[in-house]
């Protein structure tokens, strides 16, 4: 018997308010799927709203994006519990052509982004399309070489390369198709992702968090595991 995660993202409204909706919810997901092991809300038993310690007034605990307060949930939630609720900021703002856009529900990458924003992001993409490429390449060269069998240093084993899927042996999973040539430059590779990765992130971060001064608002992140 496990379990599935399950949020969703409430406009701002009363405590009182939101309760209706949670419950709601509740029912139609029992209702369509079932009151037991369904994955859905349906099995949850109400919810409660997340506060700070009383030491900071006891305010309602609140995140910086849904997907910090997802996280949140998902580390702190039982499937036996009753759901989970805390708010999240987001931006949200109405583009030249009247769409209103928003960085909840997946709605983010519609939120305006800067050229130099958008540069980091493709650089980040590039780097790790060539870590991705890169195993296949390895492979590849196996396959082209002109001996028909690989053998593997750790275990002793010799691979009909026709038969090669993997960098690894697959009688001892040692890595035995890259040399130590190959190694440095798969560090490499993946150092230059790790970075520009985290350039590309921090970048839209801060674009989002200026954006958030003059198009912020908050949202109820409400969400739990469910026994399915």
């Amino acid at each position: 018997m496990g379990a599935s995660y399950s949020s969703r993202v409430f406009p701002d409204m009363p405590e009182a308010e939101l309760s209706k909706q949670v419950a709601n919810a509740i029912s139609e997901d029992a209702y369509e799927d079932g009151h037991r092991y369904s994955g859905s809300w349906g099995v949850k038993n109400g919810y409660h709203v997340i506060r700070e310690p009383r030491g900071l007034r006891n305010d309602i605990k609140t995140f910086d994006s849904v997907e910090a307060a997802d996280d949140y949930i998902s580390e702190h939630n039982d499937k036996w519990e009753p759901l989970m609720a805390v708010r999240a900021r987001v931006v949200e703002m109405k583009l030249p052509n009247g769409e209103v856009v928003s960085s909840a529900n997946g709605w983010g990458p519609k939120i305006l982004m800067a050229k130099a924003v958008e540069a980091k992001q493709e650089k980040a993409k590039s780097a790790y399309t060539a870590l991705e490429q890169f195993g296949p390449g390895i492979l590849q060269r196996v396959r082209a070489a002109k001996s028909k069998t690989k053998g593997c240093s750790q275990c002793g084993s010799s691979i009909a390369t026709s038969h090669i899927r993997s960098l690894r042996c697959p009688v001892c999973q040692h890595e035995y198709l890259l040399t130590e040539t190959d190694l440095k430059k798969q560090k490499a590779l993946k150092d230059k992702y790790d970075k520009l990765s985290k350039e590309a992130k921090d970048a839209r971060d801060a674009e989002l968090k200026k954006l958030a001064e003059k198009h912020g608002k908050l949202v109820w992140v409400v969400g739990g595991w469910c026994s399915s």
